[in-house]
């Protein structure tokens, strides 16, 4: 069956159906996921696309279609390499058509933007190349290599990273390009090389220089380390480009995402040295967020892999950036795990990093290191604390206003109790000095017909035993005075409406008849509600005894649901009051009948 949400006009139908056909979901997933069997024909793992602890993410076999019971996500291998990837359509078909074999057919049609990105790839790739082969062969490399050297770091390390150098000259690295096919427009676009008035030059002249990744290990820029100490900057980044966007990027992630998986643990450095040196240590799920503030994408990028509740241990220096670093972290972080700790390296040093304790004591140091860790609120709390002179009244006034800035930006009430009494014995003052919000305001939410993207179980569960047996349900539904658009969201009703009265007899679960219903449904169906049909398709239809107690607990669910949006737009004043409150006596009526 064609994936309905994908823009297929790009590419022959056949083509589609043949890539499909050729290239098996389970298997394209195998290099993604921890398969485990669910069942004839289903495999389930934890979801890639967000953070959870139990597995939801169900691959069916037979369709070739996966969704997610926890975030909604569905599709096919298409679907799966544009969302996990996070590329586009054409991407992943051209990724998939590699894997398969097939070349792409004469007339598919592209975007304009995605030649221009594959000859971009195509510098970089060159690029990394000359400068990784200058790292061992130019005569201007050696105080690069002395800086590895310096580090404890081998050949074997640098080309485990791919580490290069480029040559103080302002444009050997642009003339060598060119003599191997890449123009100066195209370098400019890479960011390999820039423009001033007058002039071009290598970006990165005269600088040891790290290749960066994107999350699905494809070659995106470049970080620079000056070696001259006369650089403005010690470190430089490739500029924005249409493939770099460094606050989407987090360096070593593509190395480290499978560790991360199996361990539901990150260690988050400052720099790239640090990754190299903790995962020469053995601590291979390692990422660098590379001098940038911490942002929601490079949160997301975590909790893509460690999932709810998965450690986060971060390593950034013991000083004002450093501090400002992991608060960014922890606040962006907050949302999936506050299981988020800091390694103490202070007996190494007071501004001691991760790769200066591994240079001096060696590997099993910096492991032995990495197991003595502090909660970063702990350690925040304990800085803001520690610069007021707490022998003076003002000096506690002061401490206090700082922890309750602090402790307001914290979304756990638990944590904010916990470090409220912490922070409050610390300073010497009551509990009940330290003042901040004690919840968190919640937009309101109001009744909506709409449906969500993704179903509660139980709605999925009754949606899917409506479809699946229909004459039962008809009968079940009488006898609890109620129907489809009194269990469920409207769209996902007018859903089961339709599945109904084309398939009066239930949804066929084989053959020839299941592709049938798949084709039907996603043609009458609207786009936005196709998570919802794809949930309700995965989900297995109960037996009458089963649902039975889960249709007056959803009854009575969408009642109160009903009941609070009344009582909200009575007491906002919207509508008709005398009509709003007829509405909330029957609604009142039915809920003393379910109860």
């Amino acid at each position: 069956m064609e994936s309905p949400t994908q823009p297929t006009h790009r590419f022959p139908g056949e083509f589609l159906d043949e890539l499909r056909t050729r290239v098996r979901l389970e298997q394209l997933a195998e290099g993604y996921l921890d398969l485990k069997p669910a069942g004839a024909g289903r495999i389930k793992a934890l979801c890639p696309l967000h953070s959870e602890r139990t597995p939801s993410f169900t691959i069916n076999t037979a369709w070739g279609r996966f969704h997610c019971f926890g975030c909604g996500a569905d599709g096919d291998a298409i679907d799966f390499l544009m969302q996990v990837d996070g590329v586009s359509f054409v991407e992943a078909v051209t990724d998939l058509a590699h894997r398969a074999g097939l070349s792409l057919p004469d007339n598919a049609s592209t975007t304009d933007d995605y030649p221009k990105r594959q000859q971009i790839r195509a510098t970089l790739d060159a690029a990394q190349s000359i400068l990784h082969q200058w790292l061992f062969t130019h005569p201007a490399a050696r105080p690069a290599r002395d800086f590895l050297r310096s580090r404890n770091f081998t050949a074997d390390h640098a080309a485990h990273w791919g580490i290069g150098y480029n040559p103080p000259n302002g444009n050997a690295l642009i003339n060598a390009l060119i003599e191997a096919g890449h123009p100066l427009e195209r370098q400019l676009a890479a960011g390999t090389a820039k423009q001033s008035e007058h002039r071009t030059y290598d970006a990165f002249r005269g600088r040891l220089v790290w290749p960066v990744h994107d999350p699905q290990g494809r070659l995106v820029g470049f970080t620079g380390r000056d070696l001259s100490g006369r650089a403005h900057a010690k470190y430089l980044n490739t500029g924005t480009t249409d493939l770099f966007h460094k606050g989407e990027l987090l360096y070593g992630f593509d190395k480290a995402r499978q560790a991360m998986l199996s361990t539901r643990q990150v260690f988050v450095v400052e720099g790239q040295t640090d990754v190299m040196a903790m995962s020469a240590a053995g601590m291979t799920n390692t990422v660098a967020a590379s001098g940038t503030a911490f942002t929601t994408a490079q949160a997301d990028l975590l909790a893509s892999r460690i999932g709810d509740g998965g450690q986060i241990v971060v390593a950034f220096d013991n000083d004002e950036a450093g501090r400002k670093a992991t608060w960014a972290l922890f606040h962006a972080c907050q949302r999936f795990t506050t299981h988020i700790t800091a390694i103490d390296l202070a007996g190494y040093g007071a501004k001691a990093d991760p790769c200066d304790v591994r240079t001096t004591s060696g590997d099993a140091a910096l492991l032995e290191a990495s197991e003595t860790r502090r909660p970063v609120l702990q350690l925040l709390l304990d800085a803001d604390i520690a610069g007021c002179d707490l022998s003076t009244p003002e000096g506690k006034v002061e401490a206090t206003r700082r922890v309750e800035n602090r402790l307001a930006a914290v979304h756990s009430s638990v944590l904010r109790r916990e470090y409220q009494r912490w922070a409050a014995d610390r300073i010497g003052v009551d509990d009940g000095d330290i003042r901040f919000p004690a919840t968190i305001s919640m937009p309101r939410t109001h009744d909506s017909t709409e449906p969500a993207h993704q179903l509660a179980d139980a709605e999925a569960t009754v949606a899917a035993f409506l479809i699946s047996r229909p004459t039962q349900a008809a009968r079940l539904l009488q006898q609890h005075g109620t129907d489809a658009y009194g269990l469920l969201p409207g769209a996902v009703a007018e859903l089961v409406d339709m599945s109904t009265t084309m398939f009066p007899d239930g949804r066929p679960k084989e053959g020839e008849d299941a592709d049938l219903w798949s084709t039907v449904m996603t043609d009458v169906v609207e786009p936005e509600h196709y998570p919802a049909l794809w949930q309700i398709a995965f989900t297995e239809a109960p037996t009458i005894a089963d649902i039975e107690d889960t249709i007056p607990r959803l009854l009575r669910r969408r009642l109160l649901q009903r009941q609070v949006a009344l009582q909200q737009q009575i007491s906002e004043g919207v509508g008709d009051s005398l009509e709003l409150l007829r509405q909330l006596a029957k609604v009142n009526e039915r809920l003393r009948g379910c109860a």
